[in-house]
């Protein structure tokens, strides 16, 4: 893991960027679509947050039960925020 310290910086920006971009979004239009990218961006943080908690800290099952759960949730809003926004384009 202490090889990839520079791909882990540049992974937390670029999601740092994503997620300001996502709440801005979500403040200036506030639509369900927004929403659900909002949560998507906001549980692939959690999830990533306690991925290196987990890396760095001893076994812990309480880390590895919140990063997977966050992680599912994450992967359930990117299929929610999909499945509506191509319905939103097909009824345009």
């Amino acid at each position: 893991m202490e090889d990839y310290h520079l791909l882990y910086g540049i992974y937390g920006v670029v999601l740092s960027v994503l997620g300001i971009i996502c709440y801005t979004k979500y403040i200036t239009r506030g639509t369900y679509v927004t929403l659900l990218l909002t949560l998507m961006i906001t549980s692939f943080i959690i999830s990533d947050i306690f991925f290196i908690f987990n890396e760095y800290f001893s076994y812990s099952l309480v880390l590895i039960l919140i990063r997977d759960i966050a992680q599912i949730l994450a992967y359930f809003f990117m299929a929610k925020y999909f499945i509506v926004s191509n319905k939103k384009r097909i009824k345009q």
